[in-house]
């Protein structure tokens, strides 16, 4: 039982300390104006040409650098409809554009991915298109101007808001927040994720109970 214990002490330690030390990545997507969104009951929503004017890096809520995006352009599609104004799996989406400086003369695709659900909600005389369970890639080179994040994006929140009193709705505002698959531990951090590791096999061997994992 002490041997089961000291184990699981020391397997608990480690995963609060690594949870605590690893940093938690995000990439938000400012979407301006132009473009349009289009949809009726029943049938798909579509949103072509959107205005994307530049990516921020988020580390662990605290903002970053930015990456202004030129002729950036969000399109999205989801044609499986649930409600009179809600869609479920099968959505697509996908920013194209270039953030190097000057013109944009080969566009590249900057974000993928692929949604679950959209719904449209009238508010205070607007609309607001919230998609939900998005998942996807960002491009190499957007994962290397943030210093060499992950390309893959476990969870996202993604907004719209539009003005208009029919299809096709123009977009006022929106924003897509990327949340990386994976952490990312920069050199500080892991020396110091192995520094913590040490202090802690330091305190459990004073204390006797480390010598109860180790053989005879």
């Amino acid at each position: 039982m002490r041997k089961w214990l000291a184990s699981l002490l020391l397997v608990t330690l480690l995963g609060i300390t690594a949870c605590a030390l690893g940093d938690t990545i995000q990439t938000d997507w400012s979407i301006g104006t132009g473009g349009t969104v289009s949809f009726s009951s029943g049938a798909s929503i579509t949103g072509s040409n959107l205005s994307v004017n530049s990516v921020q890096l988020v580390d662990n809520n605290v903002a970053g650098a930015t990456l202004n995006i030129t002729d950036g352009l969000l399109s999205f599609s989801d044609s499986n409809s649930t409600g009179p104004l809600s869609w479920g799996n099968g959505g697509t989406l996908s920013i194209t554009g270039c953030i190097t400086s000057g013109a944009c003369t080969n566009p590249e695709t900057l974000l993928s991915d692929d949604f679950q659900s959209v719904t449209v909600v009238p508010i205070s005389g607007t609309l607001e298109v919230t998609f939900g369970e998005v998942s996807g890639i960002i491009s190499s080179d957007v994962a290397s101007a943030f210093g060499g994040i992950d390309t893959s994006f476990a969870a996202s929140s993604f907004d719209i808001t539009l003005s208009g009193s029919s299809s096709p709705y123009l977009p006022t505002y929106g924003s897509i927040d990327a949340v990386a698959a994976t952490e990312y531990w920069n050199l500080s951090t892991s020396l110091l994720f192995l520094g913590l590791i040490g202090g802690i096999f330091g305190m459990l061997t004073r204390a006797k109970v480390l010598r109860i994992l180790l053989p005879v």
